[in-house]
């Protein structure tokens, strides 16, 4: 299985769950590609689809992870290029531009999701809105966990492990 992973706004690869999540998949069998988008701190959704655009070409991923823009880009990407994947998570998507730097990558796009999804986020993320992430998932017909805490589930948060995510993905990977 051929998993992507595409962080968020600044790139951090390490300090938090996405690192070890990439070393439970590798564990599993899984081929993971979690590459850094250039310009993270500078984010523009135009560049990023074009980065996102490669990486599907080199790559073929069957699933992908997502860590809050690096959701958004995503649901651009398959809004323009639908493609059928074993399994999509998204982990603390923002929906509205909490900054100007990520402004870009908003509006979100409509109908976006083509296949199983499942979206993690708290209910403290201060980027979040509970109630408007619930009724984007009734919309895409994605299933939503909403955690106690953990913030925006970045390198802030110091959330070293994220085992809702690696359950959704080792019973869709399976």
């Amino acid at each position: 299985m051929r998993v992507l992973m595409l962080h968020g706004w600044g790139g951090k690869r390490t300090h938090y769950w996405m690192p070890w999540l990439e070393a439970e998949l590798r564990a599993l069998g899984c081929e993971v590609f979690f590459p850094k988008i250039p310009n993270s701190f500078n984010p523009d959704k135009t560049r990023w689809l074009g980065h996102v655009a490669r990486f599907v070409d080199d790559y073929a991923p069957e699933a992908v992870v997502g860590h809050s823009i690096g959701a958004t880009v995503w649901w651009h990407f398959m809004a323009q290029n639908p493609l059928p994947l074993r399994a999509q998570l998204f982990v603390a998507p923002p929906l509205a531009p909490s900054f100007d730097k990520i402004s870009s990558f908003f509006p979100l796009p409509e109908h976006f999701n083509r296949g199983d999804a499942q979206v993690i986020a708290a209910l403290n993320d201060p980027l979040g809105n509970p109630e408007a992430l619930r009724t984007l998932c009734r919309q895409e017909n994605m299933a939503l966990q909403l955690l106690p805490d953990g913030g925006h589930l970045d390198p802030k948060s110091e959330q070293k492990t994220l085992l809702p995510a690696l359950e959704y993905l080792r019973l869709k990977l399976a």
